[in-house]
């Protein structure tokens, strides 16, 4: 099994639910005789949604042995997953608007997640270019094969009175979908960053 930890609100506590990514059969059944050992090469590829390990993100690989009355069937090994090269050159647009990331975050979401019952959020915060103009940048990833999908939350600075009103009425929030395709990722994260200002530029 390929799993992985999520938050989910339940009577308003927060509660950390684990999650099935996917899932591999590694050998048909064996005989194994006392002090016999076995070694059983695999490899798999990770399922597409599979989240990146950055902060509060783990993953892990779940082994377990079907035998009646084991004392210890399972084994789970922490692995590392970086983002795949088109998320990559995201975040290093965003670094080039100089947004600092500070926290992901594995959230229930099933509405968003698709197969899976969570999203994983990246939450930014500006430091140049829109600096006093957006409180936070959250940032959804969606692969669609070598296309990137998007979904920002855009959570502008009050100013003024009225945008004092519009943020405790929860108006101060545009939310926002944008496909990338694999042809305009490949020219780098440059490109990407004069794209996502512009659209950014529109909301704050």
């Amino acid at each position: 099994y390929i799993k992985t930890s999520y938050v989910k609100e339940e009577n308003d506590h927060k509660v950390t639910r684990e999650a099935e990514i996917g899932k591999f059969l590694l050998t048909d059944a064996f005989l194994l005789r006392p002090d016999e050992r076995k070694e059983i090469p695999f490899s798999f590829r990770l399922p597409e949604q599979t989240p990146v390990t950055l902060r509060n993100a783990p993953v892990w690989v779940e082994t377990g042995l079907d035998i009646e009355m084991a004392v210890n069937p399972t084994d789970r090994d922490y692995i590392q997953v970086t983002p795949s090269q088109e998320m990559q050159t995201v975040l290093d647009a965003l670094d080039v608007l100089g947004f600092r990331l500070r926290e992901v975050e594995n959230e229930y979401a099933p509405r968003l997640g698709g197969r899976l019952p969570f999203v994983q959020e990246f939450e930014f915060v500006p430091t140049t270019h829109f600096r006093g103009k957006l409180d936070e940048l959250e940032v959804l990833f969606f692969p669609k094969g070598g296309d990137l999908e998007l979904f920002l939350q855009i959570d502008r600075r009050a100013r003024g009175l009225r945008g004092m009103f519009a943020e405790e009425l929860g108006l101060d929030e545009s939310f926002v979908r944008l496909t990338i395709p694999g042809s305009e990722l490949r020219y780098g994260a440059q490109t990407v960053a004069s794209k996502l200002k512009e659209l950014i530029s529109r909301y704050s």
